[in-house]
């Protein structure tokens, strides 16, 4: 992979923050609640004896995971890594509506939680806009010096 060279459009800004910013929230949420994120693995994984050690290495690690795509964009203009981030977009959405659709929002809380996602998931349609597409789309030159 090749470093991407020019400036960046700002869609491709637009996104990287508001993703970052997402990872970073949740990365906080995540490590002020233990409490909660232990429950919910001993929940999920009872066979497994769970502390808030775990729980912070996985919200670190559920974090790390988030920055790889964003990186790859960032740094590598790549189209792999916008073509996962579509999938697991769209993987998200349907996720996110069959959610609402069998536990419909009962309080403003749930609401906002329910946009929030709905917010992040919908940034990848900022790789898709004309400016990021021709940015996505530019070839690296080839040093001639390569083949001599």
């Amino acid at each position: 992979m090749r470093l991407a060279k020019g400036p960046r459009p700002p869609s491709i800004k637009l996104f990287c923050a508001l993703n970052l910013a997402s990872g970073i929230f949740e990365l906080v949420r995540g490590l002020l609640d233990l409490e909660y994120w232990v429950g919910a693995l001993e929940g999920a994984s009872p066979q497994y004896s769970w502390t808030t050690e775990s729980a912070i290495v996985l919200n670190s690690a559920i974090f790390t995971i988030m920055l790889i795509p964003i990186i790859a964009i960032w740094f590598f203009a790549s189209t792999f890594a916008r073509s996962f981030v579509t999938v697991f977009s769209l993987l998200g959405l349907a996720g996110l509506i069959f959610l609402i659709v069998d536990n419909p929002p009962a309080s403003l809380d749930v609401i906002l939680e329910d946009a929030y996602s709905l917010a992040i998931i919908a940034t990848f349609v900022l790789l898709y806009l004309p400016s990021a597409h021709t940015w996505f789309a530019k070839k690296p030159e080839i040093d001639p010096a390569t083949f001599i």
